[in-house]
């Protein structure tokens, strides 16, 4: 079975899940983390220019994924 952890608010970076900031390039990176029984593996989806292009990234390749 396969968890994909949802776009939810989170206490450090962007203020959600799987979107941070990069501090040295000034752009925002995307991230997906799929869990399985024993392991976890995180898809990065690249570097954007605003949150709104990150986060859309992020939904688009949830979705894809189900």
């Amino acid at each position: 079975m396969i968890k994909i952890v949802k776009n939810s608010k989170s206490k450090k970076g962007s203020g959600f899940k799987g979107i941070r900031l990069d501090e040295v390039v000034k752009k925002y990176k995307a991230s997906v983390s799929i869990y399985n029984n024993k392991t976890t593996c995180i898809k990065y989806l690249g570097y954007f220019d605003t949150l709104k292009e990150a986060k859309k990234a992020r939904v688009e390749y949830i979705l894809k994924l189900l």
